[in-house]
């Protein structure tokens, strides 16, 4: 019976480490799909500014948006106040879409990327860390 639930046990981490793993490989291309898009928006400023637009300012979600497709914009919008109101749309939607867009999707993906480096020590571990990783034990949990 010992025996039986020491390797359930193992393959219960074993299954455990796995779903970790695909959510960290999961969470870090979505990671690179963000910084992508920041780089894109960084080019579409890049280009307006080239094109004798100026730089009144970098451009948001919306306004890329509006210059791409005004219509779905409008659809969006339009679904938008007829399900969560007026002032989810004035007061939420619309301010956060108006902030510069290389600057929403390039702090977003770079603090999933952070957040996937947790595990990263600047010291060495000390011999007690390593003989309870050797245990089988979590370290950061048996701190006193």
């Amino acid at each position: 019976m010992r025996v039986s639930s020491l390797s359930e046990d193992r393959n219960d981490r074993r299954a455990q480490g796995s779903t970790t793993r695909e959510t960290v490989e999961t969470m870090r291309a979505l990671a690179i799909f963000f910084l992508i898009i920041a780089l894109a928006a960084l080019g579409w400023d890049a280009n307006n500014i080239l094109t004798g637009y100026g730089v009144a300012s970098l451009s948001g979600i919306a306004h890329i948006w509006q210059s791409l497709d005004k219509t779905s914009y409008d659809v969006i919008e339009q679904i938008a106040l007829g399900s969560a109101g007026h002032g989810v749309w004035t007061y939420f939607a619309l301010p956060v879409m108006t902030l510069p867009a290389c600057a929403l999707f390039g702090i977003t993906g770079l603090v999933m990327l952070r957040g996937q480096n947790h595990e990263i020590k600047v010291r060495a571990p000390s011999e007690r860390e390593l003989e309870l990783v050797r245990q089988g034990m979590d370290p950061r949990r048996s701190r006193r």
